[in-house]
């Protein structure tokens, strides 16, 4: 287990953190889609343990790990971070978007940075994901 994955919970601690109690509540609202998620109790990490995949992959799915910005209100004005498991590959050609620079923490623990070339313009965690599920459906090869 990586010290990452030793962090990650059902929920998190919000107090009286506003930030954090919209992201808990939209976290719970994730949670009836994919039920095995996870958040890091700082916030700062998301994480779904398994999210289906086309058959144009070399994978029919991967796990997803989404960092989260401090303030979670300012991740609506960028782009989470999204790691996949680095192993995957479109199974007939390559895309640079599968390809991106990753931290060596996280390449180490089995990540692969994702390269959004049209990040979603996006206001709540679930339409992220969403967007996440067209980006696999959407890819094309280079």
């Amino acid at each position: 287990m990586t010290a990452l994955e030793s962090r990650l919970h059902d929920g998190l601690d919000t107090g009286e953190d506003m930030s954090k109690k919209r992201l808990l509540y939209e976290f719970s609202e994730l949670k009836r889609a994919f039920p095995d998620a996870k958040i890091t109790d700082d916030g700062m990490f998301l994480y779904i343990p398994e999210l289906a995949l086309p058959p144009k992959y070399n994978m029919s799915s991967t796990p997803v790990l989404i960092s989260l910005t401090k303030d979670y209100e300012d991740w609506l004005y960028e782009v989470p971070a999204t790691y996949v498991s680095s192993g995957l590959r479109l199974k007939h050609g390559r895309s640079s978007a599968l390809e991106a620079p990753t931290p060596p923490e996280l390449r180490a623990a089995g990540w692969g940075k994702l390269c959004w070339r049209n990040p979603p313009d996006v206001a709540r965690l679930r339409e992220f994901v969403a967007s996440l599920i067209m980006f696999f459906e959407e890819l094309e090869e280079q």
